[in-house]
């Protein structure tokens, strides 16, 4: 392991990095990314210096607003939590006549306690696909959106959100996209409203149906509100637009289990019913036909279609759940949208996002709206004026009761001159090298991805990073804005190695309050020599059995596995029959290798590899291997070595190298281009390069040996069988006496032979693999086990 230098030589500047954070608060949620890629310029060219005479693609990357699809239709709804029983109606009817069609359901809207979590986590067991409003930042820039929140009902809020959603659906791939109202009820498939998009940009009716062709100028006008501009369809067919309040009661006709509309002897077969308008109350009637024997027997079926036993079920679990926005974070306050709107522009001048979950935001807006030095505050003034029954009942005598006044804040708003944070608000802190390129860094933002995407409010506590290992600030702008000075949730997790964690613990222990978990990579089943950090934290998780039973041999008491939050986010930019060509691959067989010059140079063997593949070509000559490498150039003494080896083997027209610093999405893309990926590792905690493979359907060649086994099995790739040696002197701070894996070179010549010439075989292993990584590393997976990690105690 790499003793601690990385973290100990940037803590002393750590003052500095938390002022460069003052750019992303200022900036708050700045306006979208130029989103896409136009187009990748590639150059082969014979590379100077120290790559002279090998391959080496230079990758320049050119970003325009191009939308790549990747997905064809969508349908969804758009809800607060007290409405999800309409949108589980509406899916469920929708799903049952449109099963190939994708239904999401976005949830404006945070979870306020672990009994709401509960609720929520049943929802994702069942495989019913939604996600909380924060998923929306992991992919888009929503411009504002704490001021909208804070100045909003619950209504204009999710109008508001309504674009970014399209947006949202667009930069994932998705080619047309339907929005549902939640009071609709589908009665039959509406696959003709995508063919309507066929021949329009968008299709409407009122403010209940909105469908759209995700392209860049479609969004765009969409934003402005100037779908005037667009071909436009505004939808007049009673087979879309049937609705409770524009259909006859004695019009509709259910004929062999079909909906249709009756008008003068015409049928016209409903697809969409709308129920809005229609009051619960009402429903006592349908009870007495007999008694009202004017009433539609066919309307009055379609009515208990649609609130049936499951609808009010639903409704008693969910109506009561109250809205996170209308609440200051780490409290019970209710803030009514009339105090939110008339100190808006106060509160932003003082705070930049008022929904922030840090106690010390907190507190300074409680002081804001009520002031110790006034015998009455600006929000119970507030409260007063905009409710008729206070303004008469304190304003009358001009005198104001103010035992009576705390009474009603306290029963209406839990407001009262002594209110305070809760002792243990719902949520996760989350420290970590946000910035970070590599390991923990891409794991503390999967994991923030994942928690938040299921409506787990999360604060961000950056640590420094060194600037040659950072990721564009344009990468993570959006989570920037949950960044926080105090940790305020009562669970913490740390993503930072234990001798890191270690020194963390005793620069800053207040960080280390409440219950604290830690995430750390390891990479040996037999070894753990940094025991002290055991007593740092409550707890220790890890991704795999393979490390737990090294930390529980090392002494740790409270250890537990935990599913890698492992995220698709990612947009392939090219295809890769173009990339190929541009390559000039066309119909060979392309492994790939990732290879760091510094952490991975003895670790992942690539000499061994090299050695091995140069066989595989005598064979096979029309095989290429692709070499995507780090921090060549700082490294240069290992470039040497490579570079001569790879000459000395005669197979540098086999070998193309990618020394690049490319974004995920040009990386996963290159990934995307090979046919199969091969790691010949020593060691291994966890291996992301391995999942990112197997999930785009590579097969992949891997030693048997590390955490890569939580994932990997011989029906699903390719294991090695090794031998082991003693480690020796290295870089990376490993006891010298310790061992770790060789791979067998004869089992590796045999796989990477059987792939090239049985092509067959290497595509079914690879849809193996695709098909259990996606099971394995599902929302579902990850949401049961958060909700046990709630559960335990400290």
């Amino acid at each position: 392991m790499f003793k601690g230098s990385l973290f100990k030589s940037s803590l002393a500047r750590y003052i500095s990095f938390r002022k460069s954070l003052k750019d992303y608060r200022e900036k708050g949620l700045a306006p979208s990314l130029i989103k896409g890629i136009d187009r990748i310029k590639y150059e082969i060219f014979k590379a100077k210096d120290l790559w002279q005479g090998l391959r080496v693609v230079k990758i320049n990357f050119d970003y325009s607003p191009k939308i790549p699809v990747q997905h064809k239709d969508v349908a969804f709804t758009i809800i607060n939590k007290d409405e999800m029983h309409y949108a589980l109606n509406l899916r469920q009817s929708f799903l049952k006549h449109n099963p190939d069609i994708d239904f999401v359901i976005v949830v404006v809207d945070l979870l306020k306690d672990i009994r709401e979590y509960r609720l929520f986590n049943e929802l994702v067991s069942k495989g019913i696909r939604f996600f909380f409003l924060c998923e929306l930042l992991s992919e888009i820039s929503c411009r504002d959106m704490h001021k909208v929140l804070w100045t909003s009902d619950k209504e204009v809020a999710k109008k508001w959100v309504l674009p970014y959603v399209f947006e949202y659906f667009a930069y994932v791939g998705f080619k047309k996209s339907l929005y549902l109202s939640k009071n609709i009820f589908c009665l039959s498939e509406v696959s003709g409203l995508f063919d309507l998009l066929d021949d329009y940009d968008v299709i409407s009716f009122k403010e209940s149906i909105f469908a759209l062709k995700n392209t860049e100028m479609n969004i765009d006008y969409f934003h402005k509100k100037e779908i005037s501009k667009l071909k436009n369809l505004e939808l007049d067919d009673p087979q879309y637009t049937a609705t409770f309040y524009n259909v006859k009661k004695e019009d509709i006709v259910c004929k062999d289990s079909n909906y249709y509309v009756s008008r003068k002897n015409l049928f016209k077969k409903i697809s969409l019913f709308e129920f809005s308008g229609f009051y619960l109350d009402d429903l006592f009637l349908f009870d007495h036909v007999s008694f009202f024997g004017s009433i539609n027997k066919s309307y009055v079926r379609l009515v208990n279609e649609y609130y049936n036993k499951d609808f009010f079920y639903n409704k008693r679990k969910f109506e009561e759940l109250p809205y996170y926005f209308e609440h200051l974070p780490l409290t019970r306050i209710r803030v009514p949208i009339e105090v939110r709107q008339r100190y808006s522009e106060d509160i932003f001048k003082r705070f930049r996002n008022p929904y922030l979950p840090d106690s010390k935001n907190v507190r300074a807006i409680l002081s804001f709206l009520h002031p110790k030095y006034s015998s009455i505050s600006r929000f119970a003034r507030c409260v007063i004026e905009s409710r008729q029954d206070l303004r008469l009942a304190f304003s009358k005598s001009g005198i104001i009761d103010t035992l009576a006044l705390r009474e009603v804040l306290k029963m209406d708003y839990n407001l009262t001159t002594t209110s305070r944070i809760e002792r243990n608000p719902f949520g996760i802190n989350i420290v970590g090298f946000f910035e970070s390129k590599i390991g923990l860094g891409v794991q503390a933002r999967s994991f923030f991805r994942k928690a938040s995407s299921v409506g787990i409010p999360c604060s961000l506590f950056f640590l420094p990073v060194l600037s040659n290992l950072r990721v564009s600030p344009e990468e993570i702008k959006n989570i920037a804005c949950f960044s926080v000075d105090n940790l305020s949730f009562n669970n913490t997790i740390f993503f930072i190695n234990s001798q890191d964690l270690i020194y963390l613990k005793d620069a800053s222990g207040d960080l280390f309050k409440g219950k604290t978990s830690a995430i750390w990579n390891w990479e040996f089943d037999k070894y753990f020599d940094d025991t002290k950090a055991f007593s740092c934290v409550d707890e220790v998780m890890c991704y795999s059995d393979f490390v737990k039973g090294a930390l529980i041999k090392a002494g740790g008491e409270r250890v537990y596995k935990f599913p890698y939050p492992f995220t698709y986010d990612w947009r392939i930019l090219q295809h890769r029959k173009n990339l190929r060509a541009t390559f000039g691959f066309d119909g060979s067989f392309v492994f790939m290798f990732i290879l760091d010059f510094f952490r991975d140079f003895e670790r992942k063997k690539p000499f061994l590899l090299l050695k091995v593949f140069s066989k595989v070509v005598e064979e096979c000559p029309d095989v290429y291997l692709i070499f995507k490498t780090f921090q060549a150039a700082k490294y240069s003494e290992n470039q040497v070595r490579l570079t001569k080896y790879i000459k000395k083997l005669g197979i540098v027209d086999n070998i193309v190298f990618v020394d690049e610093t490319t974004n995920r999405d040009g990386y996963i893309t290159i990934l995307n281009a090979a046919d199969a990926y091969v790691s010949t590792h020593s060691c291994e905690g966890m291996a992301l390069p391995l999942i990112e493979a197997m999930w785009l359907g590579k097969p992949v060649i891997a030693t048997a040996y590390g955490g890569n086994l939580e994932f990997m099995n011989n029906d699903n790739s390719i294991l090695l069988n090794y031998k082991f040696e003693k480690i020796g002197q290295n870089n990376l701070g490993y006891n010298p006496d310790w061992e770790w894996a060789v791979p067998d070179e004869e089992e590796l010549y045999n796989a990477m032979i059987k792939l090239v010439k049985d092509r067959e075989f290497a595509k079914e292993l690879g849809e193996k693999a695709r098909a259990f990584v996606m099971e394995k590393f599902s929302i579902q997976n990850f949401s049961n086990e958060l909700l046990s990690f709630f559960e335990r105690e400290k």
